[in-house]
């Protein structure tokens, strides 16, 4: 009877143990490879590379607004009123 009971709880163990082995399956790819394959990636690139020129047009446009709007501040600073150079500043 104990016999039969290991022999039982024995072939259970072994069955368990090759479900669970065959459910794990990993694979590798080369997402880098996979991604230059795609022609979206093309796409993709030249779209943001359009993005990147509006936003650094952007920036140098708001770069020459500030400097023009410092530089008129400092020119008429001296005859402003105190409190205008205290809400300017």
């Amino acid at each position: 009877m104990t016999k039969t009971i290991k022999l039982a709880a024995i072939i259970i163990l072994l069955a368990a143990g090759a479900i669970q082995a065959q459910t794990l399956k990993f694979g590798h790819i080369n997402s880098t490879a996979l991604l230059t394959m795609m022609p979206e990636t093309k796409n993709a690139d030249s779209t943001l590379q359009k993005f990147g020129a509006s936003l650094e047009s952007q920036l140098k446009t708001m770069t020459g607004e500030y400097q023009s709007k410092v530089g008129e501040f400092r020119a008429n600073e001296a005859t402003m009123a105190e409190p205008i150079k205290e809400a300017k500043s």
